[in-house]
């Protein structure tokens, strides 16, 4: 989910605007999806014309519910984890006909943790 908060640019902390105060925070405020820079700023111009909204911006941030996120990658990471364990058996084992088999399993892993570390590489 994406989220969308004003932010003071020179010193990075969120603006919040109730009951007609503006205030600064280190937490951010949502606003609408909606909003984009010249509503905001309009939304300014008109309201607090003694605010300075050359140190205003509108950022976007990713909102990820907590421990969900961590859990998505230890998931993603489960492949690569049986692909070294995987080649480390293929490397110790001697018998040929195990180790084609080995390869066989080895190939399917390596499918899978390529899938998981383009996702993983795409979530941050």
């Amino acid at each position: 989910m994406k989220l969308r908060t004003l932010r003071k640019i020179s010193t990075k902390e969120f603006i919040h605007i109730q009951e007609g105060l503006i205030f600064t925070c280190s937490t951010p405020h949502a606003l609408s999806n909606s909003a984009t820079y010249e509503i905001v700023k309009e939304f300014f111009l008109n309201n607090y014309p003694e605010m300075d909204f050359d140190d205003i911006e509108l950022v976007e941030f990713d909102l990820f519910e907590s421990g969900v996120i961590g859990a998505d990658i230890r998931n993603k990471l489960s492949p690569s984890l049986n692909l070294i364990s995987l080649i480390k058996l293929y490397l110790k084992e001697s018998d040929e006909e195990l180790k084609m088999k080995l390869k066989k399993h080895i190939e399917r892993e390596i499918k899978n943790s390529e899938i998981g570390i383009k996702y993983i590489a795409n979530l941050l």
